[in-house]
């Protein structure tokens, strides 16, 4: 094993142990999931959204807005 890939597993280690640590005090390290964003605990399976939005067809172009993908359908309405 090169120097860099011993190197690599030693933080990836140590990290996982700060998080243990972290999580151990209850200490919740990630700032942002998805309870907290969108008040949910799972994200949708797709197929649940596929079989409940799935008459609206394609999006026919994808613009980024802030840094979040924003589509425009092709009758020129935005859906986000």
């Amino acid at each position: 094993m090169s120097e860099e890939g011993f190197r690599e597993r030693e933080v990836l280690r140590a990290r996982r142990e700060s998080l243990e640590r972290l999580r151990g005090k209850g200490i919740e390290p990630f700032a942002l999931n998805l309870e907290s964003v969108l008040g949910v605990r799972e994200p949708h399976r797709i197929e649940d959204v596929r079989e409940e939005f799935g008459a609206l067809g394609p999006v026919s172009s994808v613009q980024t807005c802030a840094r979040w993908p924003v589509g425009s359908s092709s009758s020129g309405t935005w859906a986000s």
